[in-house]
């Protein structure tokens, strides 16, 4: 089996209204969608956790959309501590069926110094899950989205 995470990151989206500039701007709030794509092939994945750390700069504002379950989330918005569990998924998303979709909407106050387009909106995530045919465990590491991968 095998399972995929993809983050991606978007100011424009049919599901959410997001406001502030964009392209962003230093030390102005804009709100952006952050979607988690998630794919299953050849068999069912359970145990499933996802986990990054929310920098500085970003907030999550509490609206959610797509399979989203707030009794599945956890975050401590002192550590940034962000984590979400999926007790399974079955085999078939990415592509018999469409990706399972977690969407939650964050809002991004760039710093006014440093590095712009390198400013990490989304760091690296780190996912585990295990095959529930194989008993095999999984684990996956995303790419950080910066402001410069945001897309329209």
């Amino acid at each position: 089996g095998k399972i995929a995470v993809t983050p991606r990151v978007i100011f424009a989206d049919e599901n959410l209204e997001n406001k502030g500039p964009f392209p962003l701007e230093r030390g102005k709030p804009t709100t952006l969608s952050f979607y988690l794509a998630i794919s299953t092939w050849a068999e069912d994945f359970e145990n499933i956790i996802i986990k990054t750390k929310i920098p500085l700069g970003v907030k999550l504002t509490g609206v959610f959309g797509g399979e989203f379950k707030p009794e599945n989330f956890f975050y401590n918005p002192e550590t940034g501590e962000w984590v979400y569990r999926l007790d399974e998924l079955q085999a078939g998303f990415g592509n018999l069926y469409n990706e399972y979709l977690l969407l939650q909407q964050i809002e991004v106050t760039p710093p006014l110094y440093g590095e712009f387009n390198r400013f990490v909106v989304i760091p690296k995530m780190t996912i585990s899950a295990k095959g529930k045919f194989s008993n095999q465990t999984f684990e996956l590491t995303t790419d950080p989205i910066t402001i410069g991968e945001i897309k329209k």
